[in-house]
């Protein structure tokens, strides 16, 4: 485990994080990441189970097929388009999804999260959803 969090790491720290090969939980919430993180960075970390990046401030999330182990991730308080929600589904084995306070507005339909089989925590607090669709 490597709790980095509130800390001033900027991008470059995922390079350096490459050789953790065993790494199981990685904690890098209230950094200084920004712009694009592409999930590729941490294919390395293959037996990756718990990955926090939230609170940095990230404007797009690019998701690789890597990470097959990951069971819970956490994009809290980082401002997604609702359309992040199709491509985290390569994360099949996710049981817990932070995604509060990420600006998603409007309606959400449960449907979305169907193909998260194993999913059993989703967090969508503080966020401006004002209709929720859940089929009979």
């Amino acid at each position: 485990m490597l709790n980095l969090s509130g800390n001033s790491f900027n991008n470059t720290i995922l390079s350096s994080l490459t050789h953790l090969s065993s790494l199981r939980s990685l904690n890098l919430n209230g950094n200084s990441l920004e712009g694009s993180i592409d999930v590729k960075e941490f294919d390395s970390l293959r037996d990756l189970e718990e990955l926090d990046i939230g609170e940095n401030k990230i404007d797009k999330f690019v998701v690789s097929k890597g990470l097959r182990k990951l069971r819970y991730l956490s994009l809290s308080g980082i401002k997604l388009n609702h359309s992040i929600l199709s491509s985290l589904t390569v994360f099949s084995s996710l049981r817990e999804l932070y995604l509060d306070d990420t600006g998603f507005k409007g309606t959400l339909d449960i449907r979305e999260f169907d193909s998260f089989n194993n999913l059993e925590v989703l967090d969508m607090s503080y966020n401006k959803i004002d209709n929720l669709v859940v089929p009979q």
